[in-house]
């Protein structure tokens, strides 16, 4: 699939891949500052911002699109940066084509499964029932008020309102594929290596929030696993 996506500054590329129900609107400010260095990359995943939409969301399928990306812009190997969702995206890929990464940057995530009744996929699991169940027929106004009854976390919650857009016919709809997102939310919340995968041996920094629980002990045990030459940095009270 091709992706959309924008570009800032030159110099060694990195591609900075975004967390689930996010955008490349994320990753602007980091390009900014990097820019004078690096060339970034700043892609929407499959079914997020302004990529299309597929009843295929897997690491498998994005690691697929990435590499068309790299392929597209005559990239030969890149640095790989990656939030959340798209951490998993930068590890599977790296784990898959080590011969096309520089180096990895993975931001609060591991590259085990979460669970279905484990604190970090029920809160996914409560963040798309709210969404699917939210009305938006109303104003963004109403909207925005229904949402933060539903999740109270008001920066989560303007956060994720920035996936409505308004339709052609001045409706608002849902920017990324919620129905499809929800439908392969194990998937997404699934681990990306298996049983004979080989360690991915370039540099690589794993940034942890300090009362985040997406990095714990067993997490970092699997990350020196299969990311030997990496480091993990703990931002202080960072969740």
């Amino acid at each position: 699939m091709q992706l959309f996506y924008r570009k800032y500054g030159n110099g060694i590329p990195i591609i900075a891949l975004h967390g689930l129900y996010a955008s490349y609107y994320n990753w602007i400010g980091l390009a900014r500052e990097l820019s004078g260095q690096y060339q970034l990359i700043l892609p929407d995943l499959r079914n997020h911002g302004r990529s299309a939409h597929s009843t295929n969301h897997s690491y498998t399928a994005m690691s697929n699109d990435l590499l068309e990306l790299l392929d597209e812009l005559a990239i030969d190997k890149a640095i790989l940066m990656g939030h959340s969702m798209g951490g998993k995206v930068a590890m599977y890929f790296a784990l898959k084509h080590s011969d096309r990464v520089r180096g990895l940057v993975v931001e609060d995530i591991s590259p085990l499964a979460y669970l279905p009744e484990s604190k970090n996929a029920i809160f996914h699991q409560n963040i798309i029932r709210a969404l699917k169940n939210l009305p938006i027929d109303k104003t963004r106004k109403e909207i925005q008020n229904i949402l933060y009854q539903k999740l109270p976390d008001r920066a989560l919650s303007q956060f994720l309102l920035k996936n409505l857009q308004r339709a052609k016919n001045g409706t608002l709809q849902w920017r990324i594929n919620l129905d499809i997102l929800a439908e392969n939310l194990p998937n997404i919340m699934d681990g990306i290596v298996t049983e004979g995968t080989i360690p991915f041996n370039a540099p690589s920094l794993f940034i942890k929030g300090s009362t985040s629980a997406y990095i714990t002990e067993k997490d970092e045990k699997a990350i020196r696993e299969f990311f030997p030459h990496s480091a993990i940095s703990s931002i202080d009270d960072g969740g």
